[in-house]
């Protein structure tokens, strides 16, 4: 046994752990892009483009309006009686919409199609013409549209013309008929003066008001030339495609959190799901393990061996040195396994002697990471107490550090028929080292780590920013919380490294940047676990 070294005193007393407080109404939506900035950010820019699009193959569109005055005539007229002209209906609005029925015809728009030319039909003038009341007074709007400014104006102003010429002929037409009609009735023998009298005075007052147009239409204003086309301005068509880009992008962010599980990307939000003290911080190393292949775990850097070390001193605060400790984590690929192995080889380091357990029995990793294919494993165990000593392997060039190697085994039959002996086994490796180190399967995804959890002293829950799921720490917290466990704390894997002081370079960023894709990697190849 190794001689125990001198003790140090360190205070009992912890800081208060407060989850962490959410920023508003907003902080889903903002936490989500942030999750996802590159799909938002695409999201965005292909709205924008469409915008930018639209923009440039629109075609603009100018409006002109010239207008008509309504004159009606009285509804008792004798002189208009039976002729084609706006007569007063009682109400102003109704006569005014009974002069736009009859200023708005088709051979209005025939004849001014016929007076645009350069391909304007009458169905094309209609389509680009209204006329409509303006408001509760005497005047029609003959609005025009077009794409350019000449045009609505020679639109608006040839319609105009039209209505004013075609509603001319129509009254001519009736007045000339209807001299003809009393000039015959004339010629009629046996009329009485009185009869006589009354036709002769019928025509010479119907012959009074030829004057070639309609005294009830008449042109007001021509349309004036349009300043500027139609439409929203280009500038707010792309104000309004940013901002309805980030709304889209925030809804499809945030659908994509709600329907998917999530990575914790920052400490806080880490904290606002189970609050519980950091016991170190290790810095990403993924470029590291990458060119180390996948063999053993590579050599850790010096942050990482600092952040071991001080792993260590707050394990034993307050209540000395603990005998055994359970490493797990919510999710695959946290770095579970890799950081017991590291934490087991500091210790070793430092002289301390250490039996690690692999009793991840689902995807075994402990005996991989030191590169040794052991004979024996957990199986020596099963026969009976005190075997502990013959399913131990040595670690080549690490005298204190011996593990226990596991046999994979999916459906964690074994570690049923294990749990049993774990206490004797447990109380023999602690007779045989000062550290007992228990590697266990993911508890956020399988429960195997609470049939040892309540045999251990301390509980390390192994995080890695951008690759744990929110819905796998919480079903820690709940399971542990059903069984009245409290872990001692997290270690947290990622960031950078940003005090290079000679004191040791431990410090982490507090909000590192997520590693989506080489974390998704590293699972996929059965690494980091």
């Amino acid at each position: 046994m190794t001689a125990e070294p001198p003790s140090i005193a360190y205070s009992t007393d912890r800081p208060e752990w407060r989850p962490h407080q959410p920023g508003g109404a907003l902080e889903p939506y903002v936490r989500a892009i942030r999750s996802h900035l590159p799909l938002a950010l695409a999201i965005v820019l292909a709205v924008l483009l469409g915008s930018v699009a639209w923009l440039l193959v629109r075609s603009p569109v100018y409006q002109s309006s010239a207008q008509l005055l309504v004159t009606p005539v009285a509804a008792d007229s004798r002189t208009y009686f039976g002729l084609p002209v706006v007569r007063e209906a009682g109400d102003p609005v109704r006569t005014l919409q009974t002069a736009a029925t009859l200023a708005d015809s088709t051979d209005a728009a025939a004849l001014a199609a016929r007076r645009l030319g350069d391909g304007w039909t009458e169905t094309r003038v209609r389509s680009a013409v209204d006329v409509q009341p303006q408001g509760e007074s005497s005047i029609l709007a003959v609005q025009a549209r077009a794409t350019s400014a000449q045009d609505a104006v020679a639109v608006a102003n040839s319609f105009a013309r039209a209505v004013v010429d075609v509603r001319a002929k129509a009254l001519q037409g009736a007045i000339d008929k209807a001299i003809s009609d009393a000039q015959s009735q004339l010629k009629t023998p046996g009329l009485t003066p009185a009869v006589q009298a009354d036709l002769n005075r019928r025509v010479s007052d119907l012959r009074a008001i030829v004057r070639g147009t309609d005294p009830t239409l008449a042109i007001s204003e021509r349309a004036p030339l349009p300043r500027a086309a139609q439409g929203v301005p280009p500038s707010l068509v792309i104000l309004l495609a940013i901002v309805a880009g980030t709304v889209l992008a925030a809804g499809a962010a945030l659908l994509i959190e709600l329907v998917t599980p999530q990575p914790v990307a920052r400490e806080g939000d880490l904290l606002s799901i189970y609050p519980l003290p950091v016991l170190a911080r290790l810095p990403s190393e993924r470029a590291r393990r990458r060119r180390h292949g996948e063999g053993p775990v590579a050599p850790h850097s010096r942050a990482a061996s600092e952040a071991f070390r001080f792993l260590q001193l707050q394990l034993e605060l307050g209540k000395g040195r603990p005998r055994s400790v359970l490493f797990t984590s919510p999710s695959r690929g946290d770095g579970k396994t890799e950081s017991i192995v590291g934490f087991a080889r500091e210790l070793a380091a430092a002289g301390r002697s250490v039996i690690l357990i692999d009793l991840d029995l689902r995807e075994p990793g402990v005996a991989r990471a030191f590169g040794l294919s052991p004979t024996r494993d957990i199986t020596a165990l099963l026969p009976s107490a005190g075997r502990l000593k013959r399913a131990l392997t040595p670690v080549p060039g690490e005298p204190s550090l011996r593990i226990v190697a596991a046999v994979q085994q999916p459906d964690g039959t074994l570690l049923g028929r294990l749990t049993g002996l774990l206490p004797d086994v447990l109380d023999e490796a602690l007779r045989l080292a000062d550290y007992v180190l228990i590697d266990t399967p993911p508890l956020g995804e399988v429960g195997d780590a609470l049939q040892v959890a309540g045999d251990a002293d301390e509980i390390v829950i192994v995080c890695r920013f951008g690759n744990t799921r929110a819905r796998s720490l919480e079903t820690i917290r709940d399971l542990l919380e059903r069984m009245g466990r409290t872990p001692t704390g997290y270690l947290l894997i990622g960031g950078r490294v940003t005090d290079t002081s000679p004191y040791g370079p431990a410090a982490v960023d507090e909000e590192p940047p997520v590693e989506g894709r080489d974390t998704r990697r590293a699972a996929a190849r059965g690494q980091g676990r």
